[in-house]
Formats: structure tokens, C-alpha cells, sequence
């Protein structure tokens, strides 16, 4: 029996699937000495032509204040096939605190920055730009609701209409947790939002990247199953949200290894470079090429499952109602981290509904993924807004709450992300 369930699903792989684009990597290389030196190089940023390279030093005797002062932003150029020395003179605004590059304009000549005091609250970022071949003096981006109880990064997006931030904020899960930000109708940066247990978990998540197309977001965790000290994962944007995302997925070897991997980063589909401890004690940038595979098999898997959702579609089309004596489960949709759900599924709690005022005899039973919603405090205050969300809806309709009932049963083989932000309906 063809059912809307099915459809949902169906459309749930869809956008997974078709933002997919299966990499593979080559055998990561440590960059040259210009580069890396005995102390820790960390944040490496390509400039959108991939001919600079913008990074940090930290614990080096050349910073600005000295070894123990903080860390400096330094530069590499390349030319001629080889990484130029690295430089940090070239940014008088150095300081003794900790200075970082976390985003790069599309043009090249804007780049946002992090100056980070441990003694001062922090309202932001800044931004420098480059004339005559000079860096102007920073000037400040405001974000409120910024918490840095911790260490804290940013990357902000190219074209500056997305910044993604890690912290410790009141309600992180446990320890650094992924954030966004969006810029408002007035042009006001959003106050941070947690990005939630499908990203999130009570270890920490770290060092956000977006990959040029926005389709994807790489981070790195000490929570989810890895390899060792913290690994590289990405998940994939789903309904062109910004709170949306996929199970984050582990990128394996030869990215990640048993050492602290971190702070992944891309110049167009061609090369990444990370930062990882896999060769020393501290932290070397290390670059890896990328390799494209299996992509003649995603074409044939999205081909499959768009044909089978067309088939759907036709299907239901010329059925009768689907909310029926003997009728099949429908999953409720909400969007991520809210109690507000996705048009389809407020036109199928409607159906439900209305059956329920035609048919007194009838009970509806509403189930959770408890596991998964009650593992975390947030999860626990998500799935009672939720189910009060419901209540109020059936109350609206005039259906006597004792018409209800309420299970934590739901599981099923359905993906963490959908198990984490629908509702199943049965009528009994």
C-alpha cells in the first residue's frame, strides 16, 4: 500500500542523496618548513585563489609579545611551485592576544578576523580590507549572545551572509557546540543558535567549515564514534536550512587518524589541508589532494529513487483518502529544533484531526523516538514541546485528551535525523 510515510522518507533520502558528493583523499603530506615549524600552526585558510595561505602560530618566540603571548596570524605565499616563508609582519594589528583569520571574502580583499582577550567580554569579530596592497586598521562586526566561557572559533561564509561559530554557551550539549548566525531584515547579525543533537553531543564540536557550495558542513568532534582524540566529520544541509543537517559522518582515513585532527578546510573540489598532531606532538597543517569516487553509482541511486518517488506521486494521486479505518502510519515532520512543522505534515495532523471528530470511537497514538529525545536535556524539552503542541491541537478540535496516548516506542529503520524531529500517528 502506497502511503505518505513512504513519500516522506522517499524525500528525506532524496535530499540527502542528492547533495552527497562522495570524496576521496589522498595520503595526507605535512607542509614544508616555510610553514610549519617546531611550535603549534593551526586555522589554515586558503585565499579564494588558493595562492595564500592564511594560518596561526602559537607558543613561537617570532609572535607578537613573544612565545607565551598569545598567538599571531601568519601569511605563506605560493609561488613558483613551492610555499614562500611565512610572514607576520604584514598584519601590524598582531597582538599579544590570540589572533586568528576566519573567513576570506570571495574577492579576496576582505578578511575576517578573531582577536580574542581572556580578560574582555567578546562582542564580535572584525574585518580588515586590502588597499594599495595594505591592510586597513580592523574595524568590529557585532553578534550578540556571543558566550566564549572557553575557547571559541568562527568561519564566516564568503559572501558574509552566514557565520558559524563553536562555544560553550548555556545551552551547549556538553562542551564546545556548533552555532549559526544570520544576518536579520536590518542587516543585524542573529544571536548564535545551537545547531542541536544532530550535530551537537556532550563531547565538543569544533572548527566549522562550509564548503563553497553550502551544501555541506565539516567540523570536528570528540563526541560522535571516531578514530581517536577528535576526528573530521560533515554532514549535509537539508531544505536549504541553516539549523537542518544530516547524521554527520566520519571522513575516515587518510584524513583522520588516531591524533587530534581539526580546522578542515577546502580551496574549489581540488585540495584540503587540515591541522593534526598525528606527526608530533604539536599541531602541523598537513594537505592532502581530493579525489572524486563512485559518482557514476550516486547518479544511478538518485535516478532510482527519483523514478520511485514519481511513481508515488501518481499513486496517491488517485487514492482516496488515506486516513481510514484500517489506515497506514504517517510521520509528522517538524522543523529542527522547533515545535513548528513543515507544511505537508500540518496538512496530514489536519487529516488526522478531522478523522478523529468523525470517528469518536476512534483513539490516536502518538509515538517519540525516546531513546534518542530523552539522552539529552534538550531533547527531553523538545519532545515535551512537541507533544504539547499536539495536545493543543487536539484540544482545539475539541477531541478529549483521553483519546490519546503517548508512547516513546517510535524506532524503526529510520535515520538519527528523522528519528530525532518527527512524530508517528496511529489511529487505533
Amino acid at each position: 500500500m502506497v502511503t505518505k510515510n513512504s513519500l516522506h522518507l522517499l524525500l528525506v533520502l532524496i535530499s540527502t542523496i542528492g547533495y552527497t558528493q562522495v570524496l576521496e583523499f589522498s595520503e595526507l603530506e605535512k607542509l614544508p618548513l616555510a610553514v610549519n615549524s617546531e611550535d603549534e600552526e593551526s586555522l589554515p585558510i586558503f585565499s579564494p585563489d588558493g595562492k595564500t595561505l592564511f594560518f596561526t602560530r602559537s607558543m613561537h618566540a617570532g609572535n607578537k609579545g613573544g612565545k607565551y603571548a598569545g598567538q599571531d596570524i601568519w601569511v605563506s605565499k605560493y609561488e613558483e611551485g613551492v610555499w614562500r616563508k611565512a610572514d607576520n609582519s604584514i598584519f601590524p594589528f598582531n597582538n599579544n592576544y590570540n589572533n586568528a583569520v576566519v573567513g576570506v571574502s570571495a574577492d579576496g580583499k576582505t578578511i575576517y578576523m578573531l582577536n580574542v582577550s581572556p580578560s574582555k567580554k567578546m562582542r564580535g569579530i572584525s574585518f580588515s580590507k586590502k588597499i594599495n596592497g595594505q591592510w586597513t586598521a580592523p574595524e568590529d562586526i557585532l553578534i550578540n549572545g556571543i558566550e566564549n566561557d572557553g575557547s571559541i572559533a568562527f568561519y564566516v561564509s564568503p559572501d558574509f551572509d552566514v557565520i558559524f561559530l563553536s562555544m560553550k554557551g548555556k545551552d551547549s550539549l556538553g562542551e564546545e557546540d556548533i552555532y549559526v548566525t544570520t544576518k536579520s531584515a536590518s542587516g543585524e547579525w542573529t544571536k548564535p543558535k545551537n545547531l542541536g543533537p544532530t550535530i551537537n553531543t556532550s563531547g565538543f564540536e569544533i572548527s566549522p567549515f562550509l564548503s563553497p557550495d553550502k551544501k555541506r558542513l565539516y567540523f570536528s568532534s570528540n563526541g560522535h564514534p571516531g578514530m581517536g582524540d577528535a576526528d573530521i566529520f560533515y554532514s549535509e544541509r537539508l531544505y536549504d536550512s541553516w539549523e537542518t543537517w544530516t547524521t554527520p559522518r566520519n571522513l575516515g582515513k587518510p584524513v583522520n587518524s588516531e591524533k587530534f585532527d581539526a580546522y578542515f578546510s577546502i580551496i574549489g573540489d581540488t585540495l584540503i589541508l587540515l591541522t593534526s598532531t598525528r606527526a608530533s606532538k604539536l599541531a602541523d597543517i598537513h594537505k592532502a589532494k581530493v579525489v572524486k569516487s563512485n559518482q557514476e553509482k550516486e547518479n544511478k541511486q538518485v535516478e532510482d529513487i527519483l523514478k520511485e518517488t514519481q511513481e508515488l506521486l501518481e499513486n496517491i494521486k488517485n487514492a482516496p483518502d488515506y486516513v481510514a479505518e484500517n489506515s497506514s502510519d504517517v510521520l509528522l515532520f517538524f522543523q529542527d529544533n522547533s515545535i513548528s512543522l513543515y507544511k505537508n505534515s500540518e496538512e496530514d495532523l489536519r487529516k488526522y484531526l478531522d478523522f478523529m471528530k468523525r470517528n469518536p470511537s476512534k483513539k490516536l497514538r502518538v509515538e517519540y523516538a525516546g531513546k534518542i529525545m530523552e539522552s539529552t536535556k534538550v531533547g527531553q524539552l523538545l519532545i515535551r514541546d512537541r507533544l504539547n503542541f499536539i495536545k493543543r491541537s487536539l484540544k482545539d478540535s475539541s477531541i478529549a485528551e483521553d483519546r490519546v496516548e503517548v508512547s516513546s516506542n517510535f524506532t524503526g529503520a529510520y535515520p538519527s535525523d528523522v528519528l530525532m524531529n518527527a512524530l508517528q500517528l496511529k489511529i487505533k
